[in-house]
């Protein structure tokens, strides 16, 4: 989480409420990202098996299938490090230590 925290707050704009919010298990103060986060959430939980009612919330959101897509190559990119990651036993870097948990 470390790693992403950092890359959240210096590369992408995202605003440390939000960051704030994911982190700390907190209400998301704006409805699209909230359904972006709740969606990614389910489809990590479920094992790409997600509610019909997520899927529904994220596309009234404003999102739509190419977005659904993107969300999956997301999270494959995601496992695939994470399970290197614990595989390897991969340190925190000095670069992301201010978020590490």
């Amino acid at each position: 989480m470390a790693a992403h925290s950092t890359l959240v707050v210096n590369f992408s704009g995202v605003p440390n409420e939000i960051l704030g919010a994911i982190r700390s298990g907190t209400e998301i103060p704006y409805i699209k990202i909230a359904a972006l986060y709740a969606l990614a959430v389910e489809l990590n939980e479920s094992k790409g098996r997600p509610e019909p009612k997520a899927v529904n919330d994220f596309l009234n959101a404003g999102y739509n299938e190419k977005d659904l897509r993107a969300i999956i190559l997301a999270l494959s990119a995601k496992i695939s490090s994470n399970y290197s990651n614990q595989l390897l036993d991969t340190n925190v870097g000095a670069a992301f230590a201010a978020y590490k948990v």
